[in-house]
This record gives structure tokens, sequence and C-alpha cells, in this order.
């Protein structure tokens, strides 16, 4: 479909309109905040590239340690 065409599917004011085409608008909250270490945690976290082409990303979370119990 056609992005100059897509119909809204959802609309959450004042956060986000989703489109028919699968496109996802946000309208607050688009603040980046860099990757950091929380130092009462422990909890680092690292933001990676999943798709280049689109420039969608992914943060992740990883513990100090990981306990098995």
């Amino acid at each position: 479909m056609d992005s100059t065409t897509a119909e809204v599917l959802y609309f959450f004011p004042p956060f986000l309109r989703v489109y028919t085409d699968g496109r996802v608008e946000r309208l607050a909250g688009t603040d980046v905040v860099p990757p950091s270490i929380n130092s009462e945690t422990g909890v680092s976290t690292k933001d990676v590239v999943t798709a280049p082409e689109t420039g969608v990303s992914a943060r992740l979370f990883k513990p100090i340690s990981v306990n098995p119990e």
C-alpha cells in the first residue's frame, strides 16, 4: 500500500498513530536517551540496529550477573 494513501488504523492521542500500511507515527515521547549503566542495579544498555535499511533499532538490557536460582 502506498504510504501516502494509508489510513489511520489506531490513534492513541497524544502518543501515536498506527497506519494500515504498518507505519507508526510517534507524536510524543520521542526523546532519545543514550545507552548507559545504572549504578544502582548494575544493568547496562546497548542499542543495536536490527534493520539498517530502515534504521530500526532495539535496546538491549544486560544485568551485571545472572543468578540461575
